[in-house]
């Protein structure tokens, strides 16, 4: 009895997955009637049926996978595992696939008001966040050859934000999307920094040439140390004696012990 019945499980798991007779069955359908007539709703539920079956096959593979890490999977079903050298994370991967699969699915159930809500609601969470970043590096850049200037610039406070004022001008126009030490190092150029920053006789090529890779480089490397040098700091963390409070009372000190 014991050999029949490990006869039927051998069986069992040789038997291709109902999931790839059902892919295979469309296939030949698809092929036999040549161009795909369906309308757009009957596709998307083919989608959605599609999806359903891709997160049914992963949760039966995460269900495997779990007994096979608690030492639950008979013998017979472990030999696919045998090629799995860490299973913990494959088992939050398939999760994560899980997860993401089922999502997916919601939103195969919009009706297209819904759908149309939610991409314009992306695109302007998009458009937010580009707009905060372009902010942010905006601030960052003109930090940056606001130090650099007071640094290596010896001018009247006049003439000083005379000259902060024409550079910047030129940055309304700018998206801040590329790498903002190249905007830095051009505005330093501008403020003719470039031979301070990178010396000629420091760059010079075998020929007596200047080198301008190695002054694009210095002046790119320059940037980047003063960009670093503005950003603000991460907030403090109080839970190891850090800063107090400023909202909190003032603690009242204690005497000694009577």
């Amino acid at each position: 009895m014991c050999g029949t019945d490990e006869y039927h499980r051998e069986t069992a798991f040789l038997e291709p997955s109902p999931l790839v007779a059902e892919i295979d069955d469309r296939l030949r359908a698809m092929l036999g009637n040549g161009a795909d007539s369906r309308s757009a709703e009957q596709r998307r539920e083919a989608r959605r049926r599609d999806t359903e079956m891709v997160r049914l096959s992963a949760m039966k593979a995460s269900v495997q996978t779990s007994e096979f890490i608690c030492g639950n999977l008979p013998d017979w079903q472990r030999t696919p595992f045998a090629q799995v050298t860490d299973p913990v994370a494959s088992l939050a991967n398939l999760n994560r696939s899980i997860a993401q699969l089922a999502l997916a699915e919601d939103r195969f159930d919009e009706s297209p008001a819904e759908r149309a809500a939610r991409i314009a609601a992306e695109a302007a969470r998009a458009l937010a966040e580009r707009s905060l970043r372009r902010a942010e590096t905006k601030r960052d850049v003109q930090n940056s050859v606001r130090a650099i200037a007071l640094d290596h610039i010896r001018l009247p406070f006049g003439e000083r934000e005379a000259m902060f004022k024409e550079l910047f001008a030129e940055l309304e126009d700018d998206d801040f999307d590329g790498d903002p030490a190249e905007t830095v190092s051009d505005l330093c150029a501008r403020m003719s920094l470039a031979p301070v920053i990178a010396p000629d006789k420091e760059i010079q090529t075998p020929d007596g040439g200047i080198d301008l890779a190695a002054r694009k480089a210095r002046l790119l490397a320059f940037a980047r140390k003063y960009l670093d040098l503005m950003k603000p700091l991460a907030p403090a963390d109080d839970r190891d004696g850090g800063l107090a409070d400023p909202s909190e009372p003032p603690v009242r000190a204690q005497g000694p012990p009577h």
